[in-house]
């Protein structure tokens, strides 16, 4: 048996989704699958049942799991040790988001205060996130809405409120705020399912029985202020962004009927081994997000 077996299980028994465990390990899904049979072969057992074209532990992978997943995290301790002897640590952590737009201030005050470390971020849609988070192929992830799984340690960081971007010229310019039925069948611009505040979206418009009438998705929300201005139809903005940008405040309309837009939390695997350098920038994401309050 090669510790790579092992490795493939894990990741395999954690997303219950051979696809996804085979993007996660850069590896092709007929591959994993062959690896994954002959890891059974060797023990004798099927780890897996197959239900349809899902895939899901069974007894014996529930058992082996829990000691699998000990000796690779048992490894990357005893990894860490030898790296902090040899004075030499983790420096480069990868951050997924589905709401990229809170992430270039994070980014660049992060950089400045810690020269020594490298944050790469990255943007994703939440199904992904969840993968790479359990597959550790990503240290963090910023999303909304909140991450609700067992194997996933989810901190809400902030919540933003919800305002409405106006064409010029628009009839609903004419109030001074907003209610949620105000959008209702109006021509709206909006990330695809998955992305940004999408999520968030659907669920107050579902909470109001509202449908607008979407015209644009775009995985890009900086592209959206463009749509709303050449007249395409109406965004809805985090009170974030709107504060202290006059020009983009002038055009929008608070949204008085809804608390919150979105709950923006970060997330990261359950009992996953950390380094001083995990611990330092999970509490400088805290810190710098603190001020926005919860």
């Amino acid at each position: 048996m090669e510790l790579k077996h092992i490795k493939y299980f894990c990741s395999v028994a954690e997303t219950e989704n051979v696809t996804a465990a085979a993007q996660a390990l850069m590896v092709s899904q007929p591959y994993l699958s062959k690896k994954i049979g002959q890891l059974e072969e060797e023990l004798g057992v099927k780890l897996f049942d197959h239900i349809g074209r899902n895939i899901k532990l069974n007894e014996y992978g529930k058992s082996y799991y829990k000691y699998a997943r000990s000796i690779l995290d048992m490894l990357d301790i005893a990894q860490d040790q030898l790296d902090e002897i040899k004075g030499k640590t983790t420096t480069t952590f990868t951050l997924l988001t589905n709401v990229s737009l809170y992430m270039p201030g994070l980014l660049g005050a992060f950089q400045q205060a810690n020269q020594n470390l490298t944050l790469i971020q990255s943007s994703a849609p939440r199904g992904k996130i969840i993968a790479a988070l359990l597959s550790e192929e990503s240290d963090f992830a910023i999303c909304t809405p909140p991450i609700d799984h067992e194997e996933i340690e989810t901190r809400l960081l902030f919540k933003d409120t919800a305002f409405a971007l106006l064409p010029d010229n628009h009839p609903l310019q004419r109030k001074k705020s907003l209610l949620v039925s105000d959008l209702n069948n109006k021509n709206f611009i909006i990330t695809p399912v998955g992305y940004g505040m999408r999520d968030n979206m659907d669920l107050v418009f579902a909470s109001k029985n509202v449908y607008p009438r979407i015209v644009i998705e775009t995985a890009d929300s900086s592209l959206m202020p463009a749509y709303v201005r050449a007249g395409a139809g109406i965004a809805m903005i985090p009170g974030t962004v709107v504060d202290g940008n006059e020009s983009l405040a002038a055009e929008c309309k608070r949204i008085s009927d809804t608390d919150y837009l979105a709950h923006i939390s970060l997330s990261w695997k359950k009992n996953r081994h950390k380094t001083k350098n995990h611990l330092l920038l999970m509490d400088f994401m805290v810190q710098y997000y603190s001020p926005m309050g919860i």
